[in-house]
């Protein structure tokens, strides 16, 4: 006679996923600006999306980074004059900030934490450097950060619109294991001080040079001209 199974009465249990533990944030703390292509990106998401929509979120990504490499510099204009306004004021807004001692407390374990752990997935590409450096900025310019897909698409397309001697930078590192180099808290400070006094200086002369611009339109307006400076006889008509 075949041997009887014995009835199972408990089931095994499922083995739970460890969740991971993340820094706890402070509302307070200042809000990463974003670059001149997010701010380009988030003002013609729906435009592109509504010209295109079978496009996918990554290939919507890819298509706002080829609109801006395309653009001509003096459409940039806005975009970056906004962006260093924005840069200015986090880098003096980041200068003045100091943590709660719970979180200054949480990131130094958790740093201490990953220093000791072995094994550490390096990164796979010059991008994945990129998408690691840029991960607040771009999560913050999404309507969900946490959307996976969405963000992909977006760092693709932030990729896309990168100057290829921008991207030497995260090629670079990929060559040294994706690491920033590490300087002391007291040298970062002074960078950081110091790198805001010259954003605040670099977003004032480039405000200028929006004004200049402008007003240099409405002079050629005046003299019929589309642009480039005026010619001699031009000049000699205008006078006349």
């Amino acid at each position: 006679a075949p041997k009887r199974k014995e009835p199972v009465d408990d089931v095994a249990p499922v083995k739970q996923r460890k969740q991971r533990r993340t820094v706890p944030k402070d509302p307070n703390a200042p809000k990463h600006p974003l670059s001149a292509f997010m701010l380009f990106s988030n003002e013609n998401r729906t435009k592109v999306k509504l010209a295109k929509p079978q496009l996918s979120f990554q290939e919507t990504g890819i298509e706002l980074g080829q609109m801006w490499a395309n653009m001509p510099e003096s459409k940039k204009l806005k975009y970056r004059v906004e962006a260093e306004k924005r840069k200015a004021q986090y880098k003096v807004d980041k200068a003045n900030y100091t943590p709660p001692p719970e979180i200054i407390a949480a990131k130094a374990a958790a740093k201490a934490k990953k220093a000791s752990s072995a094994g550490a997935a390096a990164p796979q590409s010059a991008m994945h450097v990129f998408a690691t450096e840029k991960e607040l900025e771009i999560r913050a310019s999404l309507a969900d950060p946490t959307d996976i897909a969405a963000f992909a698409a977006a760092v693709a397309g932030a990729w896309t619109a990168l100057p290829d001697a921008d991207k030497a930078k995260y090629h670079a590192l990929l060559a040294h294991g994706g690491k920033v180099p590490k300087i002391s808290a007291s040298k970062r400070q002074r960078a950081i001080k110091k790198s805001a006094e010259l954003g605040a200086k670099k977003a004032k002369l480039v405000a200028k040079l929006a004004e200049i611009d402008a007003e240099l339109s409405k002079h050629h307006q005046v003299v019929g001209l589309s642009g480039g400076a005026p010619t001699g006889t031009e000049t000699a008509m205008v006078v006349a």
